[in-house]
């Protein structure tokens, strides 16, 4: 009785934040467009500029005329000059590999979208996995084989505010049930998440925190996750982006993960029939495709160490070191991003 009264009270639970998370993407969509229409209608025509200054007939010299002020190299970055988001149509491409002990793991992912504002933008994306189980697993687990095939599609609606005083950047997401859940691909049904990112330069340092709430935890750019998760929980980060020379950046993380409900694990590397019920131990995804259990199945913490470089406006790349303190699992990643739309835009001079 105690235990169907407990997953009822879960299930309300749960019911109550899907509710709140599709009421907060139409509150946040309102504001959206309501600060852009603001925005927009505040917006005038520069002021003429003023005449020239008469020259006295009785004056041996002309009047000096005041010089316009030049941003120099270490004077405040004027508001309007802060970079945002270049409005119109966007297409990009990203290519991330990740190792471990279990395997590795290729993800081809293209975006496209259309920014309508500087500061609101919309975004589809549709990702490829290639996975390879690694010799070890593979022995100990014949069930254990390779698997590619096209993952969750997703759809993101991007809110950024970005200025002088603190960067805030709103993302809400929702993901297709296109991947195969016997490939750990996706999870059979739609999942979304709305994530939250805090951040402040002081010189060459970014302090950052980033907050994510929803009914599954997606991996980051240097943590490529062994399995899916179907599960109400909130995933926390909090690290530094410091500036080290020229483009090159480094990135120090930690992370959190807390669940709450029932959970779903399906993995990446194990193509055996069957669930495993009532598990509490994460690392059961070496054994089936499908492991079921409460939030301690998917409760994680542990710490993200990376490098980005960015030559140029087209291509970036990255290289990143994860440590996982509950899966007791070390990941090597590497990316490489490239942005279609900028190469057939030009810089304007200021």
């Amino acid at each position: 009785m105690t235990e169907r009264l407990t997953q009822q009270i879960a299930k309300i639970i749960a019911r109550a934040v899907e509710v709140a998370l599709f009421a907060a993407l139409g509150l946040l969509v309102v504001m959206l467009f309501t600060a852009a229409a603001r925005a927009q209608g505040e917006q005038q025509p520069p002021p003429p500029p003023p005449p020239p200054t008469p020259v006295s007939s009785s004056s041996s010299s002309p009047t000096p005329q005041p010089t316009a002020s030049v941003p120099g190299p270490f004077q405040p970055t004027p508001p309007e000059k802060i970079s945002k988001q270049r409005k119109g149509f966007q297409l990009s491409g990203r290519v991330d590999g990740s190792t471990s002990e279990n395997g590795q793991i290729l993800a081809v992912t293209t975006t496209t979208g259309y920014n309508f504002t500087h500061w609101f933008g919309l975004d589809v994306s549709v990702p490829f996995f290639f996975t390879r189980t690694s010799g070890e697993l593979s022995r100990l687990n014949p069930s254990g084989i390779t698997g590619d095939g096209v993952g969750g599609v997703s759809m993101d609606a991007r809110f950024t505010f970005d200025n002088p005083v603190l960067a805030w950047s709103s993302t809400m997401t929702g993901i297709a049930p296109s991947g195969d859940p016997n490939k750990g691909q996706g999870t059979g049904d739609w999942t979304y998440l709305w994530t939250n990112n805090l951040a402040h330069e002081f010189g060459r340092v970014e302090p950052y925190v980033e907050a994510g709430v929803g009914n599954t935890v997606l991996g980051t750019t240097y943590l490529k996750r062994p399995f899916v998760i179907s599960g109400y929980a909130g995933n926390f980060e909090g690290g530094l982006n410091i500036g080290i020379w020229k483009s090159l950046t480094g990135n120090a993380a930690l992370y959190d993960v807390l669940p709450w409900g029932p959970q779903t694990l399906f993995s990446r590397y194990v193509r055996k029939a069957g669930a495993r019920p009532d598990s509490r131990n994460p690392r059961d995804y070496l054994l089936v495709t499908t492991v079921i259990g409460g939030p301690d199945l998917v409760r994680d913490n542990g710490y993200n160490l990376g490098l980005n470089l960015s030559p140029n406006k087209v291509l970036d790349f990255s290289f990143g070191f994860s440590h996982s303190v509950r899966l007791k699992l070390d990941t090597f990643s590497w990316g490489v991003g490239f942005n279609v739309s900028n190469m057939f835009t030009r810089s304007r001079p200021h």
